[in-house]
């Protein structure tokens, strides 16, 4: 085998390859190509344009947004327009050769070595540049750039920036795989992308960028001349200058001591992002003067960052009687403070003052207090953290937790006679533990030692709690001990029609910890179908374990539910237990064999317990994945389900049928019976397809219907 000797070269110092020039410096853009496009003339026909166009392309890596500089030869390539080239056409090809005079020198990236995206949009294209530092200078690797279509000019802008990275990860994969990125943007592109709300082609997006070692952190200075076209991230038309038209929220609070008089000021966005500040007065000012001095400086904080609509509370009835004409002022500092704040809220579409129990004031009176007290021009942060644990060692048998009821947690004191003394050491065992507990529970046996029957009674009071009927009660503590106490408060909960949840007693139980209740609609299960789908599982498990004897469904149940949590789902690629715990089950199979988990982790406990820890640190970014999954499964299920599917939309006020069933249906009508029922008029619209009904008598339907089943009635 011999070598070629025209395409291989050693011992030179610099040389062409793959049709650019390396050299000590870096890689540079061919003068022989670069000479070739400089001494084009102005094209003259369509032809002549495709030459240009395609010269380009050999160049891009060394354009800074080259898209953006060469968009109207693009434009003139599209359709079967006539030919024409402008004075436009000609400016941007006289800048394009003045740029390619003196192209950049692009840098080699080192081994481990983290790089740096610059990206910008426009309202025609999208670019990108990748850098690298060395010695405190940005250096060039690579530029990108990709035109919008008309679908694409149309997306918002935040996706815009998305796209810029999606592309510039797809353009730039091997250093986005062999290296960890870092994009520089004053953008939120972090929170939209990291969000578990995505959805459709941001969704899809965040999953690719997940398998990149991607961060975000502000834009800094650029510290290249290079760069210069990457300063202006978004041109002036893409910038967002009007906010949201919603109202904020503005909690004041004034304090006045001998120690000095202070304000606290508490201001919330629509979407509940916190804006909290405290002022001391360096004047002396009476309680009501230092209420007047919170909300002035309240409102001037909402006016700074251009708020509209905004609504005030304050516990000082002073001041809110005063502002609504209720009360008079009486000296000339009370007359002079409620001008300025008239003054100030004219400038506000919309300002109600509302005043508040001081209970309910409680941030900003802190703020104003913690003002107040301090000293005088001392500048602090002082940051919240918390204890999880007291300081002290309780003696034993000091305190006992009992749930005595869903809404109180009450401290039982036992004396030291009854509390069971564990012992140091257990000498390990192979019987199975779950076995006295069952005997206990069913039959009452106990051990014959008294400490050791003890003992058992306490753990079987775990176990032991069964319903012969399911009450409202039963269901409201069962929300509160499983749920509330162990996962925090859930946004909604979803039921069925059941009289356990429909109850006066379950529902105010909810509409006290603001819980969202939501019933599926009667006759059709899918809008429970979370709980559906996981009751048909467990039910096909039971059925396929079991022959004739259907009766001993219960001796089945452990292993059915053990294998639908360790069982990987098709949605979230994850197992319902390694989402809720962070780790994978144990197989009862791994109990037997010497498997690498059971013989080397438990070797070395530390090791076991750092690795614990750091799948309990990946646990939220798994299940948000998990959830970025689900969402992109379910909407090519609905897509593929809906494709040939006529929805029934109806508005408030609208006239329907509903469709009879058993219940409703006509006494012995056999065939003859009606189809449909009604009309009914449509009162309120719950959700997307659910509405509530209405007779035409004015009497309520107790539960809301899907779409499904009923129909519109015309007339």
């Amino acid at each position: 085998m011999k070598l070629n000797p025209t395409k291989f070269t050693f011992g030179v110092t610099s040389g062409e390859f793959f049709g650019y020039i390396v050299t000590k410096r870096g890689i540079e853009a061919n003068p022989k190509q670069i000479d070739a496009l400089i001494n084009l003339p102005s094209p003259r026909n369509t032809r002549e344009v495709q030459c240009i166009t395609s010269r380009i392309a050999g160049l891009n890596r060394f354009i800074s947004r080259s898209t953006d500089k060469c968009l109207s030869f693009y434009q003139l390539l599209r359709g079967n327009k006539r030919f024409e080239w402008d004075i436009k056409c000609e400016e941007d090809f006289q800048q394009l050769k003045e740029y390619l005079a003196s192209p950049p020198i692009l840098a080699k990236p080192e081994t481990g070595e983290t790089l740096y995206l610059y990206i910008a949009v426009s309202s025609s294209a999208v670019s990108g540049v990748l850098v690298k530092e060395d010695r405190d200078e940005q250096k060039l690797i690579f530029y990108v750039s990709k035109t919008l279509d008309d679908a694409e000019k149309r997306y918002p802008t935040l996706v815009k920036l998305a796209l810029a990275v999606i592309m510039s990860a797809r353009k730039l994969r091997p250093y986005f795989q062999s290296h960890s990125i870092v994009v520089l943007t004053n953008q939120p592109l972090r929170t939209i992308l990291h969000s578990p709300s995505l959805s459709g082609r941001m969704a899809k997006w965040a999953v690719q960028l997940t398998e990149y070692d991607i961060e975000y952190h502000n834009k800094t200075s650029a510290k290249s001349q290079v760069l210069a076209d990457f300063l202006v991230e978004l041109p002036p038309e893409l910038i967002q200058t009007d906010l949201p038209d919603e109202k904020w929220s503005l909690y004041v609070d004034g304090s006045s001591s001998s120690q000095g008089a202070g304000i606290g000021i508490r201001l919330e966005s629509p979407t509940k992002e916190i804006l909290e500040q405290s002022f001391r007065l360096e004047f002396p000012a009476s309680n009501n003067e230092a209420e007047y001095e919170a909300l002035l400086a309240g409102l001037r904080l909402a006016q700074g960052i251009r708020v509209k609509k905004i609504e005030a509370f304050c516990d000082s009835q002073l001041v809110a009687s005063q502002y609504s004409g209720d009360y008079d002022t009486r000296n000339d500092r009370m007359d002079l403070y409620l001008k300025a704040v008239k003054h100030l809220t004219d400038r506000f579409e919309s300002f109600p003052l509302t005043r508040i129990p001081r209970s309910d004031n409680t941030s900003a009176d802190t703020l104003a207090a913690l003002a107040s007290t301090s000293e005088s021009h001392q500048r602090r942060v002082i940051p919240v953290k918390s204890i999880d644990s007291p300081s002290i060692v309780l003696p034993r048998g000091v305190c006992a937790v009992r749930e005595l009821d869903a809404s109180s947690m009450d401290a039982i004191e036992l004396p030291l006679s009854d509390v069971v003394d564990e012992p140091a050491e257990q000498e390990p065992t192979t019987d199975d533990w779950r076995i006295e507990i069952m005997l206990y529970i069913t039959d009452g046996q106990v051990p014959p030692d008294r400490w050791a029957a003890r003992r058992l009674k306490a753990r079987s009071a775990k176990y032991a709690e069964s319903y012969a009927k399911i009450q409202a009660i039963d269901v409201k503590k069962f929300i509160w001990k499983n749920i509330i106490c162990r996962h925090g408060l859930p946004y909604e909960i979803v039921t069925d029609n059941g009289p356990q949840f429909i109850s006066d007693v379950f529902e105010d139980f909810c509409a006290k910890w603001k819980i969202r209740l939501s019933k599926s609609t009667p006759r059709y299960l899918q809008g429970n179908g979370q709980a559906e789908a996981t009751n048909k599982t467990i039910l096909d498990g039971i059925k396929k374990r079991l022959e004739a004897k259907k009766g001993l469904w219960a001796d089945e149940l452990d292993g059915v539910l053990r294998s639908h949590r360790t069982t990987p789902r098709r949605s979230t690629n994850k197992t319902p237990f390694s989402l809720s715990h962070g780790m994978k089950a144990l197989a009862p199979a791994e109990v037997g064999l010497p498997s690498i988990r059971r013989t080397m982790l438990t070797q070395d406990s530390k090791r076991n317990g750092r690795m614990i820890k750091d799948s309990l640190d990946m646990l939220e970014e798994e299940r948000n994945r998990a959830l970025l999954r689900m969402q992109n499964y379910q909407q090519q299920i609905a897509r593929y389900y809906n494709k040939r599917v006529k929805g029934r939309h109806f508005e408030t006020g609208d006239l329907v049928l509903r469709k009879v069933f058993e219940n409703t249906e006509e006494y012995r009508a056999g065939k003859l019976c009606a189809k449909r029922e009604g009309p009914y008029q449509i009162t309120n619209v719950v959700k997307p397809d659910v509405y509530e009904l209405m007779t035409m008598d004015g009497e309520m339907i107790p539960r809301s219907w899907n779409s499904m089943n009923i129909k519109r009635y015309y007339y």
